[in-house]
């Protein structure tokens, strides 16, 4: 079995890699010279491998694990996107430890759910012309509307316009799924009920191409219905992988497992980098939220998944931009027509081990990113990162653009809804509707009545 973690995610992981050294060696397996690249080994590491004088990973660069600088997080949920191979069950063949930086266990509570079953993804379409093709039930495309399906819920819909021509996944020899009445749910029809495709044909009469099934049908005349079709999207399935209730405060490392013999073998291992988990996050970080519509640097973010961590970062350069276009007249004179005003700020992160500084570049590539919950897109060619001198951090900075401009070109002061979850974690202060009780949970209010006030 295999598993795939995104750098894209809020966290980012590495893939043990261990080989064997020969006896004598002055190194240990994980130390192996093969394992010294960014791909495979945390800054962590490299930090500590460069002060060992039998390795001296960067000696001409200083680092220093008591300037180690590391993601925060919150007591929100923490949510890992996976992909798999092989079907995943927490503790049955994949494991979830989290320790602290002397590698004690700590506590928390993990959960798995598949979001997206690629290898037997599932497309329901709509409005497709039936018609019999030498005694067995054959189809056609012209416009369409089509249902994607993950597990148990449609992840995407929309019209396509075929005008003939046929999904280019369909083959012969594939199996798919003949609905003639009612639309159902293609997620309860085992693929063992359907039809195998016997021809992909180009038919004159119709100027289509005809997919012809195995199924025997007779018709008087063409019938317009809908059929389920099952295919390999991809040879990975998508998993989510959410960690809640930690404990206290501190630095925090997660590792993920997995084994095909109850773990009597670890197969894989991954590790992701030391984490800081606090409730009131300070120090100048600021939230970074980012999520696409669809597939994003190895993420399919149309499970909803939005990723998010907490960054060092100054952001109190404001550069306005104002464009303007002026009519001149014959004596030298101009008359404003019309003026444009953008809202950009100029963002510096500072100290930024490697990993962080790639992140920063992923986040702002993303169509929805938002900073302290309001909506943001990135200058185009406005990144720049470059190592701090003789030290294994960098300076990055990027220019943004502010996507609403609230009290210049709106008047939409709410940013962003509140919800239970931001109240109980107490972002927000929820007040009834006569405007006097002050709700603190468990069902109890805080009367506020001013007469009632000494």
């Amino acid at each position: 079995m295999k598993i795939v973690i995104a750098d894209n995610n809020s966290v980012r992981f590495v893939k043990r890699q261990y080989n064997q050294q020969p006896a004598g060696s002055a190194f240990t397996e994980v130390e192996a010279p093969y394992n010294r690249n960014y791909f495979n080994t945390l800054l962590y590491d490299e930090i500590r491998w460069n002060l060992q004088q039998n390795i001296q990973l960067y000696a001409q660069r200083y680092g220093d694990l008591s300037n180690y600088i590391l993601q925060q997080f919150r007591g929100q949920a923490l949510k890992i996107q996976l992909k798999s191979d092989t079907a995943l069950t927490l503790d049955g063949n994949i494991k979830v430890n989290v320790t602290d930086a002397s590698g004690a266990n700590q506590i928390f509570t993990a959960s798995l759910a598949k979001k997206i079953d690629n290898k037997n993804y599932r497309t329901r379409y709509t409005q497709v012309g039936f018609l019999d093709y030498g005694g067995y039930c054959a189809f056609y495309f012209g416009s369409t509307a089509t249902y994607q399906f993950g597990t148990t819920t449609v992840i995407e819909s929309g019209v396509t316009y075929y005008n003939g021509d046929i999904p280019p996944y369909l083959a012969v020899g594939q199996t798919i799924q003949l609905l003639y009445l009612g639309i159902g749910n293609p997620n309860n029809i085992e693929v063992a009920d359907g039809e195998i495709i016997t021809a992909i044909t180009f038919d004159a009469t119709l100027n289509k191409y005809v997919v012809v099934t195995s199924k025997a049908y007779t018709s008087v005349s063409n019938t317009t219905a809908q059929y389920i079709s099952v295919h390999e999207r991809s040879a990975y399935d998508i998993y989510e992988l959410a960690l809640t209730d930690f404990t206290g405060s501190g630095c925090r490392k997660i590792e993920i497992t997995t084994s095909t013999d109850s773990f009597a073998s670890i197969t894989e291992k991954w590790e992701s980098e030391f984490l800081y988990f606090d409730i009131d996050i300070n120090e100048g970080q600021l939230l970074f939220q980012w999520w696409n519509d669809r597939d994003k640097f190895g993420i399919d973010f149309r499970t909803g998944l939005q990723n998010y961590c907490y960054l060092f970062c100054d952001m109190y350069e404001l550069r306005p931009e104002l464009n303007a276009v002026i009519a001149s007249n014959e004596t030298g004179g101009g008359k404003l027509l019309d003026s444009t005003y953008k809202r950009k700020f100029g963002l510096t992160f500072t100290g930024m081990p490697r990993h962080l500084a790639e992140k920063i570049a992923l986040i702002f590539a993303h169509e929805n990113v938002y900073i302290n919950g309001k909506g943001f897109a990135m200058v185009e060619g406005s990144y720049e990162s470059s190592p701090i001198e003789q030290t294994m951090l960098f300076e990055v900075k990027i220019e943004v653009t502010e996507t609403e401009l609230l009290g210049i070109y709106s008047d939409g002061y709410r940013n962003t809804t509140p919800t239970p979850e931001d109240i109980r974690d107490g972002d927000l202060l929820l007040i009834d509707d006569e405007g006097n009780t002050l709700d603190i949970g468990g069902g109890y209010g805080l009367n506020i009545d001013a007469d009632e006030l000494p």
